[in-house]
């Protein structure tokens, strides 16, 4: 077994070209475009990566990556770790013995009392009247319930939260925005019971490996999870911007804008859908698609802009711009400061929450 999961390991070496840490990661392409993509969409500078070669082995290899002005680094070395006994899958259910393969969201940190100057995550000392239910028929399903009565008169299914391999842990957000019943419920990053021994489904590392990681992440690094098999891994980039883990608010004089796809942070500049913002206002937008020129109009306003180009007009004067528009899942995303500014708006951004504000009447 142990010549297996070395294996494993040199496997995931050779394709990823990751051997350090500390210093700039050797990461393929296609995984650093994955990275900066989920940064874009989600301002995310953290990311753990658990992975394997094949859907039905419960071995894994746990990466740790940060954005740095060096670009993605290995922060922590590689860690072994284990998943549930039937390996990844991209369709979990509940009672599969599956880990979810996807892109996560990592949540709240829970344990023993007395602990949480263990990471900067948000904390949660359990209790042995903590639960998380994974009975599908319960309203309850997938949640994290505090009860003082007793537990099996009230439903088919749950986890004690006050348990060892629950020292120290976080919540991977699986099925959580929204919940669907029957795909999967309390889905964890924990200690595991031994290097060979799967889950149902959770991940699982040494204590020491946990403590390491927790001690690692920061909220304000907005932190992600990777998990699958390396082939269901360099096929997420297709999808990684489809949906914000990490969503931007867009607020328009004080009302919030419903956006079509997510605006994105591209060289510190906010790319929002340009119609979803400015026919809001009250401009007219045009697009031509022989030369892929976006007009943005009000009175004797004219704006223009062309995918994939970094000049702009505003009027007759010709623009440099630090980041070009571009064509997201169908939709237009432009640089909404150089727009709203040239229209006489105001704009400001809130780092922390996310939120991107414009002010004014055009």
């Amino acid at each position: 077994m142990k010549r297996l999961f070395a294996f494993i390991l040199a496997s995931y070496i050779l394709i990823t070209g990751t051997i350090t840490y500390g210093r700039e990661a050797g990461t393929n392409n296609s995984l650093t475009s994955l990275f900066n993509e989920l940064n874009a969409v989600n301002g995310s500078s953290q990311i753990i990566v658990v992975s394997n070669e094949k859907e039905s082995q419960f071995n894994a290899t746990v990466q740790a990556y940060e954005k740095t002005s060096a670009g993605w680094i290995n922060s922590l070395p590689s860690m072994g770790a284990v998943i549930g006994k039937n390996g990844f899958s991209l369709m979990k259910r509940e009672g599969d013995l599956k880990a979810p393969a996807g892109i996560f969201r990592i949540g709240t940190a829970f344990g023993m009392p007395g602990t949480p100057g263990i990471t900067k995550l948000p904390y949660i000392s359990t209790t042995t009247r903590d639960y998380w239910i994974d009975d599908a028929s319960s309203l309850d399903y997938n949640k994290w319930i505090k009860y003082n009565g007793d537990p099996y008169t009230k439903w088919k299914s749950f986890e004690k939260l006050r348990i060892t391999r629950y020292k120290y842990a976080f919540v991977i957000e699986y099925n959580m925005n929204p919940i669907v019943k029957g795909n999967g419920s309390a889905i964890f990053f924990h200690i595991w019971k031994g290097s060979n021994i799967s889950t149902s489904g959770c991940t699982a590392v040494s204590e020491a490996n946990i403590l390491k990681l927790l001690g690692w992440l920061k909220p304000d690094k907005n932190p992600i999870i990777i998990q699958g098999t390396q082939t269901m891994i360099s096929n997420m980039l297709k999808s990684a911007g489809d949906k914000a883990l990490y969503p931007i608010k867009a607020i328009v004089n004080n009302n919030e804008v419903p956006l079509d796809v997510p605006p994105r942070i591209v060289n510190g500049r906010v790319l929002i859908p340009v119609r979803s913002i400015f026919e809001n206002l009250g401009a007219k937008v045009a697009w031509e698609q022989s030369t892929g020129t976006i007009t943005i109009s009000k009175d004797s306003t004219i704006i223009k802009l062309t995918v994939g180009s970094n000049m702009a007009f505003a009027g007759t004067n010709q623009v440099p711009l630090d980041v070009p528009a571009t064509i997201v899942s169908g939709r237009t995303i432009v640089p909404l400061r150089f727009i709203a500014e040239n229209l006489g708006l105001s704009v400001s951004w809130n780092q922390i929450k996310r939120i991107v504000s414009v002010d004014g009447i055009i």
